[in-house]
């Protein structure tokens, strides 16, 4: 040590680990790296005060670079980790999609048969006799040509159902409630039936998706069917609420009703038990002889 020449100090340096040699600071007393690599590192320093003898003397730090957080295994990993997933998430969204894809046209293959086909077989059929009867003084056509025109209203009907249910654009409940006015007042109208809804307003935010609405409207399509058909009552009563994340449907009629034990359920009603068990839900028919008689549909929106 020597206080009076503390000026004239000369410094070298070396960063062990990264420098080959001494680094030459001459009267600086300063060391800037800026492109250390993680790792342990030892900085020794010397000084000299003729900048020819350095000595052996010398002192040292250690020096620890840390890794930095993202370029850490454990970062890596997760990244590793979240494209996998994003992609497998890609993926099954997209099978998901391609069977949602699949499941409409086999929906739509099987209404278009059931209920397209089998009418415009019929009118094929009642066609060709016709054709066949063209020239026969003693035929009467008449018959026919109501029967044929009975089935293609029916199969416009169908159509227009099969359309209205594949369009996203109804997907809104509040859309499917003015459609089962529309349906209920064409149906019992006629029959001098009155006919009184009660919704609850909740319902008219709720939204079904394509499955669940053609399964709902052909439940209730059925039930109103069955009591123009066999009730022979003279008020109708359809009401729709929102219980718990549920949608509940209620059709009841004043009509003669029946006994359920000793009437067999017919395709209708097992067409209808079926529905709601592919919409997860619950259908409960009760009906008594003179006291007309109640369906009850309970499903989850979600």
């Amino acid at each position: 040590m020597d206080f009076r020449r503390q000026g004239n100090v000369y410094y070298r340096y070396k960063m062990n680990g990264f420098d080959l040699d001494w680094v030459y600071a001459g009267r600086i007393h300063e060391a800037t790296y800026t492109n250390l690599a993680p790792g342990v590192y030892t900085f020794s320093v010397q000084g000299s005060y003729d900048n020819k003898k350095w000595g052996t003397a010398k002192k040292s730090i250690q020096l620890v670079i840390l890794t930095p957080w993202f370029r850490s295994w454990w970062f890596c990993m997760l990244i590793i980790v979240t494209v996998s997933a994003l992609l497998y998430a890609i993926y099954y969204y997209r099978i998901n999609q391609l069977k949602r894809i699949e499941k409409l046209r086999n929906c739509i293959a099987r209404d278009l048969h059931d209920e397209v086909g089998s009418s415009i077989s019929t009118i094929s059929i009642y066609s060709r006799i016709m054709q066949e009867q063209a020239g026969a003084k003693n035929f009467d056509n008449r018959p026919l040509i109501d029967k044929i025109n009975v089935f293609a209203g029916e199969v416009m009907e169908s159509m227009k159902d099969i359309v209205w249910n594949i369009n996203t654009c109804n997907d809104s409940v509040n859309l499917i409630i003015s459609k089962m006015r529309e349906h209920a007042l064409q149906l019992l109208e006629s029959k001098c039936y009155k006919v009184f809804f009660v919704i609850d307003h909740k319902v008219a935010s709720t939204m079904l998706d394509m499955e669940k609405r053609r399964e709902f409207y052909l439940i209730y399509k059925e039930a109103l069917n069955n009591v123009a058909k066999y009730a022979c009552g003279n008020a109708v009563r359809i009401s729709l609420e929102i219980n718990q994340l549920s949608l509940v449907l209620i059709v009841e009629d004043n009509g003669r009703g029946f006994d359920p034990q000793a009437v067999p359920g017919g395709n209708g009603i097992n067409n209808m038990k079926q529905r709601a068990v592919l919409l997860k839900g619950n259908l409960n028919i009760t009906s008594e002889r003179g006291k007309g008689t109640r369906v009850l549909l309970t499903f989850p929106i979600k």
